[in-house]
């Protein structure tokens, strides 16, 4: 018979279970007023929690237990016959960075603003949310959870750790806008105070409200012009951008593409309002922003899009459309270096092949143009009919000349890199179309699709292509069209 009982966790409602042996006694579970509880042996139930611990009044200190079969028949006839939750899990949540921030969770349990707070939960699913204190911004979960967003689901069937790190802003902070608007606000300035609404609302504005402004471009501002001094831009999640304005916008410079709004939450493929055009006038503003017309057109920038490609891209949106915007914190004036990751280098080759000579041309001229320091051989990331492109690849990290991390090789076979390939052996950054041979990075190709293995350079025969300048159709365009052989692309390249 167990007499004195403690309530240490709580979950949804099942019927009794068995017995479990546990070094802190014999535990039992149970169902006590659609809660799940955990009794162990030998330990005095908290006061006050009598009540919702056996359906007494609250004042009871205790809840008597017969034997394993002391459930209540009531309340055994009104549980659900689910399968058994099982035992309690911890769930640690450790709160990391010099920044300040929050993490509650629901269920309730988790309620954590420094250290490292615990609690458990019985084969559920927990959500953490974490809440951005002032002067700071939230870079990401690690462990058992590992994303930018602000929430995370963590799953708990078996003891789980997750870290929450909030890191203090001292750089300019760039987000993409979760909402989108109509072009039709009338000014440039009329964006602002929408990128500036949602930075106050995730808790990353100044205390005046007015450290963001969008990337929008009219007759009245140049946007370089309203950035100022401003340097140093980061995404919320801390990964860098660019230096300077005058880097980004002149494509000298773009460590990583601008794809997570205020939240965090990743944006693939979305088309954002600005106003630059490739002519580089004002014909493409939506009449200074004060025209929804079918006739008025913009060229949206693409968020998963790096050189050029990230302010615009083709086709021309219509007018009608609503878009979402970059938002760019303007207050802070530190230089921005950027971390160089170890690994083998991952790169664009300096000049474009043209098709005729094999694999064997392409891995002399990505050896030819790999980046200065390389030690190994470098080797052309092409498709043949008898090997995927990715099985070239080692399980290593690959690197761009800038140190920026594209991915490991398990990572990149599957197609999904952490910034793109848009950097040349040379160090420049580019926009353009490199070839592949496939549809997907870990195929082999079928000689139709890789310029019969790339001995052909006749216009009749075609390859496959990516996009080198972003980090969703960068193996493979959208529109799947290929390339004629008799054409010159850009290699992607890496180090044997």
């Amino acid at each position: 018979m167990i007499t004195d009982v403690e309530i240490i966790a709580v979950g949804r409602k099942i019927r009794e279970t068995a017995r479990l042996e546990r070094e802190s006694g014999i535990i039992r579970e149970m169902t006590c007023r659609g809660l799940w509880v955990v009794l162990v042996a030998g330990c005095a139930t908290p006061t006050g929690l009598g009540d919702a611990a056996a359906g007494t009044d609250a004042g009871d200190s205790a809840m008597p237990v017969a034997d394993d079969s002391g459930v209540d028949a009531a309340a055994e006839a009104a549980a659900p016959d689910l399968a058994p939750a099982g035992p309690p899990y911890t769930l640690s949540v450790t709160l990391a960075g010099n920044g300040l921030g929050s993490v509650v969770s629901s269920p309730a349990g988790i309620s954590c603003s420094s250290g490292t707070c615990a609690a458990l939960f019985s084969n559920q699913s927990v959500t953490l949310t974490a809440s951005v204190g002032h002067g700071s911004f939230f870079q990401g979960w690690t462990g058992d959870c590992s994303r930018a967003q602000l929430t995370c689901v963590v799953a708990v069937n078996q003891s789980r750790n997750v870290t929450a790190t909030f890191s203090s802003v001292q750089h300019n902070l760039v987000f993409v806008s979760s909402a989108s608007y109509a072009a039709n606000l009338g000014s440039a300035a009329a964006y602002d105070q929408k990128c500036n609404q949602l930075a106050t609302a995730a808790g990353i504005n100044n205390d005046s409200n007015d450290a963001f402004v969008a990337l929008v471009r009219d007759g009245s501002r140049e946007f370089a012009v309203v950035l100022g001094a401003a340097r140093g831009f980061v995404r919320v999640d801390g990964a860098p951008i660019a230096d300077t304005a005058v880097n980004l916008l002149s494509s000298s410079q773009m460590f990583n593409n601008i794809g997570l709004d205020e939240h965090g939450t990743e944006v693939l493929d979305g088309k954002v309002l600005s106003g630059i055009s490739p002519t580089a006038d004002l014909s493409y503003t939506c009449f200074s922003w004060t025209s929804t017309s079918t006739g008025s057109y913009a060229f949206p920038g693409n968020t998963s899009s790096g050189p050029v490609k990230w302010l615009y891209s083709f086709p021309a949106e219509n007018c009608s459309a609503q878009l979402r915007l970059y938002c760019f914190m303007k207050t802070l004036t530190v230089a921005l270096s950027s971390t160089v990751t170890a690994g083998k280098k991952i790169y664009l080759s300096n000049s474009n092949f043209s098709p005729g000579g094999g694999l064997s041309a392409a891995d002399a001229l990505c050896d030819a143009q790999k980046p200065l320091g390389t030690t190994g051989t470098g080797k052309a990331l092409l498709a043949t009919t008898s090997a995927s492109a990715s099985s070239r690849l080692h399980q290593l990290s690959y690197v761009r000349p800038d140190g920026q991390l594209v991915g490991t090789g398990n990572e990149i076979s599957l197609g999904n890199v952490h910034t793109g390939i848009w950097q040349r052996g040379d160090g420049s950054y580019v926009y353009g179309s490199a070839w592949s041979g496939t549809e997907f990075v870990n195929q082999t190709a079928a000689t139709a699709n890789n310029c019969h293995d790339w001995t052909s350079a006749m216009m009749s025969d075609t390859a496959l292509i990516g996009d080198a300048h972003s980090v969703t159709t960068w193996w493979s365009n959208t529109n799947g069209d290929p390339a004629p052989c008799s054409t010159a692309q850009l290699l992607r390249c890496f180090e044997e």
